[in-house]
């Protein structure tokens, strides 16, 4: 889980472990949010620097979890029940696709 105080001296806790072999990391993006980071454990051949991607941003305001657009703009409030371990981003899924998971 990550847990990890924000300028608000808030904690967020997220309702699930990081995926097998990542971890997450929160870091100051700006004076309006945290990025939280989605940093492999691995080694890989092509790099020795760490492998990473953004999974979301919160609002420091107001403590809510914005889906990312891309690494440098967060986008919209998204509900944490929304999230999965991997991303943010909310799932786009037709109702088929929804009976099915």
């Amino acid at each position: 889980m990550l847990s990890g105080k924000n300028s608000d001296q808030r904690t967020m806790k997220l309702p699930f472990k990081a995926p097998e072999n990542w971890k997450y990391s929160k870091t100051k993006f700006n004076s309006k949010f945290d990025a939280i980071w989605l940093i492999s454990t691995r080694k890989w051949d092509y790099t020795n620097e760490e492998v990473k991607c953004i999974w979301g941003f919160i609002n420091l305001k107001t403590n809510k979890i914005h889906a990312p657009i891309n690494a440098q703009k967060p986008g919209s409030v998204v509900e944490l029940e929304r999230t999965t371990p991997y991303t943010a981003m909310p799932l786009n899924l037709n109702p088929l696709e929804m009976a099915l998971l």
